[in-house]
């Protein structure tokens, strides 16, 4: 595990001494299994089978059937195995771009509010942790100005990433995170939230994913990314919000340097504002502002801006709201779809689960061989009176699935229609496997994926599934 974990380290850096420890890891391997062996034939095999037990490929508390080689990745070229150990015997330090800073060793503290910041020696990996005690205080806000702030010098120039490594703690007034925000000399303070769902049973929801890795590792990152640097001295300030945020460690270091394979931003916090890096000008606030101007306007705005109307009455599965084609008064999938995207992605997961407790009421098909795919256009009542063959149009139930699994990411997943992660894989199964699942084409209706091209069709009927159109890609 030791060689897999150096492989894979230097594999990500396109380095070839990643070769010597993929050759030692699949060595260590098959040593493992030499030892069982020559053990089961000890005295003329009075232990056999005793090493048996599979010990190798854990990934949950279950055994694996049998041993499982940890992966390696192998670099184009070769490297030479002594020389490596050399360097390995040396402890040359891999080259490093990143500025490490421990909690305690802050430049200066501003209390305030009752609050002092307070070390807390020998907690996390480190020299400690930092937080303000007492504990159980009301918010606070950036005007209280209670902060922690850090001289730093940098070498590099350009976009870096600051890495806040927290102590796993947990939101004891279930406000939904804890808040803390961070600061680079007079740059707009970013807004972070540590927010871990402890759970006894399956990590289901991404809170509760993050918990068990930082129950794991005794640290959770919270990223923040900020444009345009020079080199020179900075000062990074960290400002207390919530109560219960423990501080260990922060790490800058340019985005470039970070050779990590690279991981979306539902797993790295990091999502990238890109008017703010074309605009720096322009505050988060004003931002946040005009996205909320947009949203009343589309969402709840009078009848001259609005599109989103709420369904004349609920069904099984709760409210329901409907996209209204405001050029031709009717519900169509794509509009349906894109207003789901813009829900999860501004958090509103109520109007999110409306539109589409409406979409899969009243446009999938139930029966039949077009099972599992939706009409694309129906009327604000429904489409059981539609009058006409409104058949699937693929682009809708790619939006579909994209949106149910950026949901499944954002909250988690819930039961029946609003176990978004389980309604995602089963439409993706649908759009992929039609044609097997029926057995063959039935009426015309085939596969939403191409199986000889890979491409997606443009209708999933006839010959309007023999070519694809630019836009759905």
């Amino acid at each position: 595990h030791y060689a897999a974990a150096w492989n894979r380290k230097l594999a990500a850096a396109g380095d070839v001494r990643a070769n010597v420890f993929a050759d030692r890891a699949e060595a260590a391997f098959q040593r493992d299994q030499a030892i069982a062996d020559q053990y089961h034939a000890l005295a003329g095999g009075k232990w056999a089978g005793m090493m048996l037990q599979t010990h190798i490929g854990y990934t949950s508390w279950q055994q694996p059937d049998k041993n499982i080689m940890p992966a390696v990745r192998r670099v184009a070229g070769s490297a030479d195995a002594a020389e490596v150990q050399k360097q390995l015997a040396r402890g040359v330090p891999a080259a490093s771009h990143a500025i490490t800073v421990e909690a305690p060793r802050f430049s200066r503290a501003v209390s305030g509010q009752g609050l002092a910041w307070t070390a807390l020696p020998n907690l996390g990996h480190g020299l400690g942790a930092v937080t303000p005690l007492p504990q159980g205080r009301a918010p606070t806000t950036l005007a209280d100005g209670v902060r922690l702030e850090y001289d730093v010098d940098t070498q590099h120039s350009g976009d870096m990433l600051l890495s806040l490594h927290m102590v796993p703690t947990l939101d004891t007034r279930n406000a939904g995170g804890i808040r803390l925000a961070v600061s680079i000399d007079e740059l707009p303070a970013q807004e972070l939230k540590l927010h871990l769902t402890p759970t006894a049973g399956p990590e289901l929801s991404r809170g509760e994913k993050d918990w068990a890795q930082a129950v794991k590792d005794n640290s959770f990152a919270l990223n923040a990314r900020f444009a345009s640097l020079q080199p020179g001295r900075h000062v990074i300030k960290v400002w207390r919000l919530d109560d219960n945020a423990v501080l260990q460690k922060l790490v800058l270091a340019p985005l470039t340097s970070i050779t990590a394979p690279p991981r979306g931003a539902a797993h790295t916090g990091v999502y990238r504002n890109l008017l703010r890096e074309i605009r720096p000008d322009v505050s988060e606030a004003d931002i946040t502002a005009k996205l909320a101007g947009y949203w009343k306007s589309l969402f709840d705005g009078g009848a001259e801006h609005r599109i989103v109307y709420p369904a004349a009455a609920a069904t099984p599965d709760g409210p329901a709201a409907y996209v209204l084609d405001v050029g031709n008064a009717d519900v169509r999938s794509e509009g349906m779809s894109y207003g789901m995207m813009i829900a999860v992605q501004m958090d509103r997961k109520a109007e999110f689960d409306a539109l589409w407790n409406w979409t899969a009421t009243h446009m999938r098909y139930a029966a039949g061989p077009r099972k599992g795919y939706f009409r694309w256009q129906c009327k604000p009542t429904g489409c059981s009176d539609f009058g006409k063959d409104a058949v699937p149009a693929s682009d809708g139930e790619e939006y579909f699935a994209t949106a149910l699994l950026m949901a499944a990411g954002r909250w988690g997943n819930g039961q029946g229609l609003y176990d978004y992660n389980a309604q995602a894989q089963a439409l993706l199964s649908t759009m992929l496997h039609k044609e097997t699942m029926n057995g063959g084409i039935v009426d015309g209706v085939r596969s939403m994926f191409s199986p000889d091209r890979g491409q997606v069709v443009f209708v999933p009927i006839g010959e309007a599934a023999d070519f694809s159109d630019p836009s759905y890609h």
